[in-house]
């Protein structure tokens, strides 16, 4: 939901009313597990809803019964300040540019996605190395690495998965500095990571 929403906003959302789950409203999704998803409503028929991620580029392969919403995001607290969440028609054209980026950049990288694979492979560029730091976070699911430059997510790792780099970072990282810090952070053994 980055843009609207991003990682460690605290979210404030009130339960819907019978009949009030309407398009472009951000919900709460209740999967009856520990973790809960965010996600805007594309639409309500007969059948359900359909949701899915801004930044997604596909609905969710779900369709939703409205005793499965918790609720409807009403603002988000990002440090000090309050972000309004907005619904209905109005969250449809506050995602709007999110969406149309979205997609603009699926065309691009549709394009230069040979090229950058290629270049990611033969590892031209990795004699540069970005001064990158790392963030353990500990998840009901196991420790998640977030990679920072300059105090901005770079990259993630999941206990068990390879790195998701956003591009072009990965240009720029070798596979062994990554390595490294994954060990590093395997080696840490602190109490609340036990």
């Amino acid at each position: 939901m980055n843009p609207i929403l991003r990682d460690l906003d605290k979210l404030y959302f009130c339960s819907f009313e019978k009949g009030e789950i309407r398009a472009g409203d951000v919900v709460v999704i209740d999967t009856g597990l520990e973790k809960k998803v965010i996600h805007r409503v594309v639409s309500v028929n007969e059948r359900g809803i359909i949701t899915r991620g801004d930044n997604n580029y596909a609905d969710d392969s779900w369709t939703l019964r409205s005793e499965q919403i918790a609720g409807k995001v009403m603002y988000a607290l990002r440090g000090k300040r309050k972000w309004i969440v907005r619904g209905g028609w109005g969250g449809q054209i506050q995602s709007a540019p999110t969406i149309f980026k979205r997609k603009l950049l699926w065309r691009v990288h549709g394009i230069l996605r040979p090229i950058y694979q290629g270049l990611v492979t033969s590892e031209k560029l990795g004699f540069i190395s970005l001064p990158v730091k790392a963030i353990a976070l500990q998840r009901p699911e196991g420790v998640e690495l977030l990679l920072m430059l300059s105090g901005h997510i770079v990259g993630k790792k999941k206990t068990g998965e390879p790195w998701r780099i956003k591009p072009p970072m990965r240009l720029f990282l070798k596979e062994s500095d990554l390595s490294e810090i994954v060990d590093r952070m395997n080696s840490l053994q602190s109490p609340r990571m036990k």
